[in-house]
């Protein structure tokens, strides 16, 4: 084949495959962008074997131009690798030490104490299944599957789960493309409650979509030059539907990516807007990932005293734990493991806490069991049932640092709870109800509990109001009990350090006010 037509034809054919390459790897048109530089190599290399394939003509491709373009090419390849090299913590040690800043403070008095109607109670396999019991209300439930994603988030200050709806299939985005997806699923990790969001208007933008209509795609072609990660879904504070894109930029030139702002999308207008991290808005709860942060953590503790401290000495290096999750502290999520020493022992020096909009880390030093030991332990102390525990939620009790397990059958539903002292494993509470675990230890309940969450009917309190016409004590388990007789029923009250310093004091004919469970446990006391 002549050289003219081989020239035109591998060029065709190297740009149909650089526009496949595009669309299945989105690379930013940025250099420091390595699947941008991937895709600038695969198109020199479809192009090259292409025109001597056709030319049958090695020569071809010795012309000064295309010499110039391979040489180009070729030093780019070797710098950028090069580069990349003297980026790694062997030469850079001390700024990958650097990249995340650790503030030291002490547990026990720094440590807020955990808002038990803040406590995101269930994870997200427990999330799927109230989500899934929802679906069967939405119109055209056939043409629409539920996301994966369940991504744990506060709205109102308050802990949930939410999820976007998505197409079960290419034709269904055809066919449903116009109207778009109108529904999405949040879900309240304290009490169990989910709930199906129906939009004013359908989500036209989503990670369910094809070609322009997806996400990411818009993103790119809005943002042809910029690296971002995979977009994630969340809902403002009104409920409005966006795509949260953590954008990034290499350090130390060709060294690891470093989140530097975020782009917002909106899921239903398709409107976008670019902040930088000191800009991000306050409801947005997740710009930097767990796997950044923990790396960053890990960074911090291994180079502060030097790579080669870290293969010898090892000196003060300190690694995050297997386990993590998340806790709900005001309005955003933060990210807790626990530190141990590099000996991998069974113990933690303390917790980390990260802020996952903003990246402020906090050490707390609190010399403690691993959350593998406290999962364990739990799961020990109703082995006879053979439950597993998932990931422990950190949380501080009455000033007291506790792990909170979940324990599930072997279909995943929850069965129990177990609260795990974090300073000694052996002293394990357990209960099928989360509200009298709780009330155990701190004398309060949740309110507004689901059975999502309770694994049983949760009945609501009534008011008890009367004089109290006979009192009687019983010690049961080292507890004791007080039994009121009020308005010819018995009530219970249980001594424990949260009761009124007035009970011991109780008298007949003394009015009381109260409210009463299921168990005529009474919460809430007034005395008159």
């Amino acid at each position: 084949m002549n050289k003219t037509p081989a020239k035109i034809i591998s060029l065709a054919m190297s740009l149909i495959v650089f526009a496949i390459y595009w669309y299945m790897a989105l690379p930013a048109f940025n250099l420091t962008d390595y699947y941008f530089l991937g895709g600038v190599i695969l198109f020199a290399l479809v192009y090259y074997i292409s025109l001597v394939l056709l030319t049958e003509d090695t020569d071809v491709v010795k012309t000064v131009p295309n010499i110039v373009i391979i040489s180009v090419i070729s030093i780019f390849t070797i710098g950028a690798t090069v580069l990349s090299l003297f980026a790694t913590p062997l030469f850079q040690a001390k700024n990958y030490s650097d990249l995340i800043q650790v503030e030291t403070k002490e547990f026990n008095t720094d440590f807020p104490n955990t808002d038990i109607n803040k406590l995101a109670l269930l994870d997200k396999d427990s999330a799927k299944k109230i989500g899934n019991s929802l679906m069967g209300t939405i119109d055209k439930e056939s043409q629409f599957e539920i996301s994966d994603e369940y991504r744990q988030i506060t709205i109102k200050d308050e802990p949930y789960r939410v999820t976007p709806l998505g197409y079960a299939s290419f034709i269904r985005w055809l066919n449903n493309r116009k109207d778009g997806i109108q529904y999405y699923i949040k879900i309240n990790q304290t009490t169990g409650k989910g709930e199906l969001v129906k939009l004013e208007k359908g989500m036209k933008y989503t990670a369910s979509s094809y070609f322009a209509d997806d996400v990411s795609v818009k993103l790119r072609m809005s943002y042809p030059t910029t690296m971002f990660g995979d977009p994630s879904f969340e809902v403002d504070d009104e409920g409005n539907p966006y795509y949260v894109a953590t954008t990034y930029a290499r350090k130390f030139i060709f060294g690891p990516k470093e989140p530097n702002g975020a782009i917002l999308l909106n899921a239903v207008t398709g409107e976008t807007k670019e902040y930088s991290l000191s800009d991000v808005p306050e409801w947005v709860d997740r710009v930097y990932s767990a796997t950044n942060v923990i790396q960053r953590v890990n960074q911090h503790y291994t180079y502060k005293n030097g790579f080669w401290n870290s293969i010898f000495s090892k000196e003060g290096v300190r690694k995050t734990t297997d386990e993590y999750n998340y806790i709900t502290i005001g309005s955003d999520i933060y990210l807790y493991t626990g530190l141990t020493s590099v000996n991998a022992d069974n113990s933690n020096l303390g917790f980390v806490l990260v802020n996952m909009r903003t990246r402020e880390t906090n050490f707390y030093r609190l010399p403690s069991v691993t959350e593998t030991s406290a999962m364990k332990s739990a799961e020990g102390a109703v082995q006879e049932k053979g439950y597993n525990s998932t990931a422990p939620i950190l949380t501080k009790l009455n000033g007291q640092a506790y792990y909170l397990v979940s324990l599930k059958d072997k279909g995943s539903l929850i069965k129990a709870y177990a609260l795990v002292n974090a300073e000694d494993f052996q002293k394990v509470t357990v209960n099928s109800n989360i509200n009298e675990l709780i009330k155990s230890v701190t004398g309060e309940e949740i309110n507004n509990i689901d059975e999502a969450v309770t694994g049983e009917k949760v009945k609501p309190k009534e008011k008890v109001s009367g004089k109290i016409t006979s009192i009687k004590t019983q010690v049961i388990d080292g507890t004791t009990i007080y039994y009121l007789k009020i308005n010819d029923k018995i009530y219970k009250i249980e001594a424990n350090k949260n009761t009124l310093d007035k009970l011991p004091f109780l008298e007949v004919e003394q009015t009381i006010s109260a409210e009463t469970d299921e168990n005529n446990f009474l919460s809430n006391i007034t005395f008159e």
